[in-house]
């Protein structure tokens, strides 16, 4: 969008809801191009790149903060895949790639080896721990599948980001403290005392005492 095409608004509070509209149409772009360029990949493929593992086995839940699990699994020795003569193959960024604090989705495999990628039951999680024969996720829930069909682990856009900027966005959209709204309306030159009319007066009229001072003299 052109500088000169940018919205007028009536105050700070509008500049900023636009910015949260524009922001939550960035989040999701970026999420469905995720899904699209590297979710969308067979698994196989998806384990080669560092961002599923497969298979998994379950070996136990533990409560954890927040009524929260942990879910701890046991990763099989071929569950990373095998990137070799993939050298020239485009690969998604590290940041993308399974690593601790990752948002992470669990899904399991049917009896016939296919997944049940669609499935509702997926359960998302922050991958908390991740070694070479062992790995376990925070989760909200810890359901029965788990159990009892092969799982496997895909991570996922990570919103981490998004959802601070959001937070801060609120904040300083609706903000508690009224100092914290004249900074806001001085950095985004929504306070009158910083209005391009009245300053352009009041350095007319110091210009204008200046002469006068220096005719005086």
């Amino acid at each position: 969008m052109p500088a000169d095409a940018y919205p007028k608004f009536p105050d700070a509070t509008g500049e900023i809801a636009h910015v949260l509209e524009c922001h939550a149409r960035e989040r999701a772009a970026e999420e469905q191009e995720f899904r699209e360029e590297w979710l969308s990949l067979p698994l196989s493929r998806r384990r080669a790149l560092g961002i599923s593992l497969y298979p998994l086995q379950f070996r136990e839940a533990q409560t954890a903060l927040g009524d929260r699990f942990r879910l701890r699994f046991e990763i099989e020795p071929h569950a990373r895949g095998d990137a070799a003569g993939d050298a020239q193959q485009k690969r998604p960024p590290r940041s993308l790639r399974l690593q601790t604090g990752q948002v992470v989705e669990l899904f399991r495999r049917g009896s016939d080896g296919e997944a049940r990628e669609a499935d509702a039951a997926r359960v998302r999680g922050i991958l908390a721990e991740l070694r070479p024969d062992r790995l376990s996720v925070i989760a909200d829930a810890a359901p029965d599948w788990l159990e009892d069909a092969a799982c496997g682990l895909d991570a996922v856009f990570n919103e981490t980001t998004y959802r601070e900027m959001e937070r801060a966005l609120n904040a300083v959209g609706l903000p508690e403290r009224r100092p914290l709204v004249r900074f806001r309306d001085r950095l985004l030159a929504y306070d009158s005392e910083l209005d391009p009319l009245r300053i352009a007066k009041a350095e007319a009229a110091g210009d204008s005492d200046s002469e006068t001072a220096g005719s005086d003299s």
